[in-house]
């Protein structure tokens, strides 16, 4: 856990990123590649997704919603073409509220 003035992130149990939350988590139409809102199990899969689509990589996008397991939606968010690090520092937090 790390805790921040504005924020506490959890790596593990309960509110980890890995934990399923039952009826899943729905990205909205205007975050979504496709227009169409839809739901992925974890928030590992939010943020990985918004990562690919960050930087265009819309098939690692797509592959990342279509896995069930966070572990491999982790795994793809690490093969977005085009990431770049420093960028991604600067832009990702936008995602987190």
């Amino acid at each position: 856990m790390r805790i921040t003035d504005k924020r506490v992130y959890f790596w593990a149990g309960p509110l980890g990123n890995w934990s399923r939350v039952k009826e899943g988590i729905e990205v909205p139409a205007e975050l979504s590649i496709t227009g169409r809102s839809f739901r992925v199990p974890t928030s590992e899969h939010v943020f990985m997704y918004m990562k690919a689509r960050f930087f265009g990589d819309h098939e690692k996008a797509k592959q990342i919603i279509e896995t069930p397991d966070p572990k491999t939606a982790k795994k793809l968010g690490r093969e977005v073409s085009g990431f770049v690090e420093d960028f991604w520092k600067e832009h990702r937090e936008e995602y987190l509220n």
